[in-house]
């Protein structure tokens, strides 16, 4: 496999690119095993330290495994990692929570549509299972949190788009706090389950549009709730 040798002023960053790019392009796939290191100083033409900072860049990515004492090796790529990354970039760019739950907005109310035309019998009926299990824990918002992811993403699962869960879930986990606070107060888990049922008939009776109208009425109360609440057009991530 052939290496090009880098610009000195790129260093590790050409040495990460190039190997990034060829397990893009899958001449290196999961399992295979990068050169020995000695043999990467030659075919780059850097030093240790350099190959080394791309190993380290590239594990942290999720692209390969160090195995110390056996060597480097491509792995499957993690959705973790892929959410981890998302997750931090946001945070660091203090995104604020009206603009997150619009863009969750966006795509949850085309997960429904999708999940009407696509999910199938055993999927729509671990929705009516999840559906269930959020009216037995109303007057616990905590618990009923939990449940409310587990029924989004559910409804995710339906739609069979392998992409839209990795640009749903870094949301989904920054917006848990925002959660926890239209959960709060008195009757909005309430208001919520009765959201999520209509969404589910609308999916269980293959129903697009009714199932995309129904999302969008959910988000309507959770932005009035969270307005209720006190929260702003632009503030910031609640912590969790």
């Amino acid at each position: 496999m052939e290496y090009h040798e880098v610009r000195r002023d790129r260093l590790y960053v050409d040495v990460l690119a190039q190997i990034q790019d060829l397990i893009v392009r899958q001449q290196l796939r999961p399992g295979d095993k990068l050169p020995p290191e000695r043999e990467l100083i030659n075919e780059f033409g850097v030093s240790r330290t350099v190959i080394r900072e791309a190993i380290r860049a590239l594990e942290e990515r999720g692209l390969v495994e160090v195995k110390h004492g056996s060597g480097v090796y491509i792995v499957e790529p993690s959705m973790d990692s892929v959410t981890e990354s998302l997750t931090l970039h946001l945070r660091m760019t203090e995104s604020s929570l009206m603009a997150l739950l619009e863009v969750r907005e966006i795509l949850e109310v085309e997960i429904a549509g999708l999940a009407a035309e696509r999910a199938t019998d055993e999927e729509r009926e671990e929705i009516e299972k999840a559906l269930r299990r959020e009216a037995e824990v109303l007057d616990s918002p905590g618990e009923y949190v939990e449940e409310d992811l587990r029924f989004h993403d559910l409804l995710t699962r339906g739609a069979h788009n392998e992409v839209l869960p990795i640009l749903l879930n870094p949301l989904a986990e920054l917006l848990r706090e925002s959660r926890r606070v239209t959960s709060e107060p008195p009757g909005s888990t309430e208001l919520s389950f009765e959201g999520h049922r209509e969404i589910f008939e609308a999916v269980k009776n293959g129903d697009k549009e009714q199932a995309q109208e129904a999302m969008r009425e959910h988000f309507r109360m959770v932005r009035e709730v969270l307005e209720r609440s006190g929260y702003a057009g632009n503030d910031k991530i609640p912590a969790t």
